[in-house]
């Protein structure tokens, strides 16, 4: 059994004692616990309709790790499209977790839930404008 040397107490403070915060980091490093905020880019500068007057389409995806309560998708970028993001698989026009709701614009804010862990979501970008290009972040919220 290892003794604590005189000048060393536990904790670092007499008598043995931590703070709160250095429990929760301790705590919160064991379990493998997250940063509190992460965003990846999941599309970069996509075309996603190049010219044409149907609808186009470009996807993407991002897995939430565990301890994220919300996964917050940001599009910017040229011309017209509409944001979607659904769960474990492609958003399409009429099944998905969140839509954007800003017409005529590429810039697109739109957040989820995330009630799983390690569960990944998919993005969808959707334009009927030619020359619609689109960047898409997804920031992992605690």
């Amino acid at each position: 059994m290892a003794h604590q040397q005189a000048d060393q107490p536990p904790g670092g403070r007499p008598g043995g004692l931590i703070t709160y915060a250095e429990v929760k980091a301790l705590n919160d490093e064991a379990a493998g616990a997250p940063p509190a905020e992460t965003e990846v880019t999941v599309l970069d500068g996509v075309v996603v309709q190049q010219s044409g007057t149907s609808w186009a389409s470009k996807y993407g995806s991002v897995t939430v790790e565990g301890g994220f309560k919300k996964l917050e998708v940001t599009m910017t970028g040229t011309g017209a499209a509409e944001l979607y993001v659904r769960a474990k698989r492609n958003p399409t026009v009429y099944s998905y977790g969140c839509k954007s709701t800003t017409a005529g614009t590429a810039n697109q804010t739109c957040t989820v839930d995330t009630a799983f862990n390690g569960e990944t979501y998919f993005v969808r970008a959707r334009s009927k404008t030619p020359g619609t290009t689109v960047t898409i972040k997804a920031k992992k919220l605690k």
